[in-house]
């Protein structure tokens, strides 16, 4: 069996675009995969890295423009694997295209469908502390920029009403007949960068994730710090700063590493693992940008 000179790249977080911009330098043909619309990962999502604290986007957004425009590597986001066969050299793989209800090639990333669109729901990417409309992209920075309709809530898609995106689109990008598809690629190398996720704390009940305000996830804490200074307008922001007044103080408590319940302990906060340490010392400058901030 002849072997196949291309790879393809499961992930399209910073892992996967790194792989993906050194591949291509070596001269390989990349398939890069992602299933969100969007290529960036969880590290868009953050607002400074450690140990120099730099700006994450600063960092992530000149390796997702130049994935974007690398002659040598095909950019397929929105998809997801679904069947792999053959053996090492020579690979054939299954991807499930979803359907973005958008034609990629006339899409100019204009924002008038957005900005016409009258469904609002919470943003998943933000961690819900903002809201987008059913036709969106997931932040700024966006690789591809093309638009995405979202089928569980677009009111055409669901109800058979609305289609005001595909009226005030100037050049005929929306589609609502968009179908899935499958593609089949041949390649002689995968490489799986799925990244990560954060934990979800809401299987131990006793720490109150989801009832009490103020017990957090460190993404969700970071999060109204990466959208201010990202200069997103504050009426778009829903409960910002979650907070708990505790009589002249004010606290917000990431869920990161374990403290002793002390009597005095104001906040309780979850060892997840020896990493989320380092979290919350990351964390600490951060949070000295909001008036009577702590981290415990």
């Amino acid at each position: 069996m002849a072997k196949v000179g291309s790879v393809l790249v499961v992930g399209g977080g910073v892992a996967g675009i790194q792989a993906s911009l050194d591949l291509s330098e070596l001269g390989y043909k990349v398939y890069l995969i992602e299933n969100n619309p969007s290529i960036g990962g969880i590290m868009g999502q953050l607002d400074k890295t450690f140990p120099t604290l730099d700006c994450s986007m600063c960092i992530l957004a000149p390796k997702m423009v130049e994935v974007g425009r690398d002659p040598n590597i095909e950019l397929i986001t929105y998809s997801q694997v679904e069947k792999v066969e053959g053996q090492a050299g020579n690979f054939e793989v299954t991807l499930l295209k979803k359907a973005r209800y958008i034609d990629a090639d006339k899409c100019k990333a204009c924002g008038i469908c957005h900005e016409h669109c009258p469904v609002a729901v919470k943003d998943e990417y933000n961690m819900g502390l903002g809201i987008r409309t059913a036709i969106y992209t997931p932040f700024p920075q966006a690789v591809p920029s093309t638009y995405v309709v979202d089928k569980q809530t677009c009111l055409y898609l669901q109800d058979g009403i609305c289609q005001i995106c595909e009226k005030v689109c100037e050049v005929g990008a929306v589609d609502h007949n968009q179908k899935d598809e499958q593609v089949k690629i041949n390649v002689g190398a995968i490489i799986l960068a799925v990244g990560t996720d954060t934990f979800d704390p809401s299987i131990l009940p006793q720490y109150g994730y989801g009832k009490i305000k103020n017990v957090v996830t460190s993404i969700e804490f970071e999060m109204p710090i990466t959208l201010i200074i990202a200069s997103v307008s504050i009426s778009e922001i829903n409960h910002c700063v979650r907070t708990i007044s505790t009589g002249s103080r004010i606290l917000e408590c990431p869920i990161s590493c374990m403290v002793k319940p002390e009597v005095n302990c104001d906040c309780i906060i979850i060892q997840i693992s020896n990493i989320d340490c380092v979290i919350v010392v990351r964390n600490a400058p951060s949070s000295t940008r909001w008036n009577n901030c702590w981290i415990v």
